[in-house]
């Protein structure tokens, strides 16, 4: 019995020890540099909303080709860009549906931005794409084109599982 729960112990062990092994770190030339806040420094912000047993976001992954590693988590945290011509990749995430885009704009010195979106359903309430923008805050006037992304499901079908309280 000794023998089989050690045995066991090492198998659960090194499952979670190879998982971690296989990754390797970002490289620091692929990380996006985030200027310092400061004057004629802008910012960009993403969107999350929870409920009991629910959440939505829609987050900035890559500015200018460089990866943010805030992650899903920090969303609605403001990440800060320099003035000029900008290329956000942006992904919304609610339960199992996924969707992303690439977005173009001109940010301005010192503007605030935001990520929006709308989605499209079909039957059933069933996600079928999802639009994306960005807005200026100020203003809330769109600063990009609207870009149509279909939404996929991560995992499989999502089902429904009844909660009776």
């Amino acid at each position: 019995m000794k023998q089989f729960l050690s045995a066991f112990a090492s198998s659960v062990a090194l499952t979670f020890i190879s998982g971690c092994a296989t990754s390797s770190p970002l490289p620091p030339e692929l990380r996006y540099n985030a200027p310092p806040p400061g004057p004629g420094v802008g910012t960009i912000v993403g969107y999350k909303a929870s409920a009991l047993l629910d959440y939505t976001t829609l987050t900035v992954l890559s500015i200018d080709g460089k990866r943010i590693t805030t992650g899903v988590a920090e969303a609605t945290k403001p990440i800060t860009l320099r003035p000029g011509a900008h290329t956000i990749e942006v992904q919304f995430n609610r339960g199992a549906w996924i969707s992303g885009t690439t977005l173009r704009f001109d940010a301005a010195a010192g503007g605030g931005y935001a990520l929006r979106h709308n989605a499209g359903t079909g039957f059933m309430g069933a996600y079928t794409h999802m639009d994306f923008w960005i807005i200026n805050t100020a203003t809330q006037k769109a600063v990009s084109g609207v870009a149509r992304s279909p939404v996929t499901v991560s995992g499989g079908t999502p089902t429904y599982i009844p909660i009776v309280l």
